[in-house]
This record gives C-alpha cells, structure tokens and sequence, in this order.
C-alpha cells in the first residue's frame, strides 16, 4: 500500500489488482480512467500496436513521473468512450509531477498524469 496526501494505492497479489484512489480531477459517471499495469515497456508497445491495428488511436506518455511512480505509458479511449492506460513501472518517487516527463518538463508541455 501507498499512500500520499490525496493518493492511495493498493497493491494485492490474489487476485493481482491494482487499485488506486486520487483525489481530484475530471470525473464523468463516478469514473475518471482504468488501467492495466504490465511488466515492462516492451509489453506497452505490443499492446499499442494491437491497439492500433484495430483502428484505436493512442497517446504515449514515456517516461514519465504519474502517482509516486516513474512510468511508461499510453492512453487509449474505448469505443464506448472509457478512457484507458497501460502502463508499467520503472521505480516508485517521491513527488506527483502531474505526469511531466523529463522530455516535458524541458519542453512546458506537461500532462495531466492520473488526472486523464
């Protein structure tokens, strides 16, 4: 478990969940995102391609630093209109950049992390 002012995070082995809790941010229908955690990058971008493959466009977020984590990432939006991340863990940190990359912060095109 993690837990940050405005932030919760649970971690569970059986069944594997991960459920997370942010305080904030745009909410339609109770719901702000889901996602689906996998164990590297290389696991990202196979899903990516599927995704694209299916005529899904997606939105990559690499490297980027999202609710106390060091991630890589992309978003996708179902047909039913439910926004979607996968993701994997790189390292836990300490501070919530809203989702700023290193690439975005050098840039001023920070995102909007859990908050999408």
């Amino acid at each position: 478990m993690k837990v940050k002012t405005g932030y919760a995070k649970f971690d569970l082995e059986q069944p594997a969940l991960n459920f997370t809790l942010n305080e904030g941010g745009e909410i339609s229908g109770g719901l702000n995102h889901l996602g689906i955690q996998v164990s590297s990058t290389e696991d990202v971008l196979k899903v990516k391609e599927r995704l694209q493959q299916a005529n899904l466009a997606t939105f990559d977020e690499m490297n980027t630093n999202c609710c106390y984590a060091r991630q890589d990432k992309i978003w996708v939006t179902s047909p039913d209109g439910h926004r979607w991340e996968v993701f994997t863990v790189h390292e836990n940190v300490e501070e919530n950049d809203a989702g700023s990359s290193i690439d975005e912060q050098a840039s001023n095109n920070i995102s909007s992390c859990c908050q999408s």
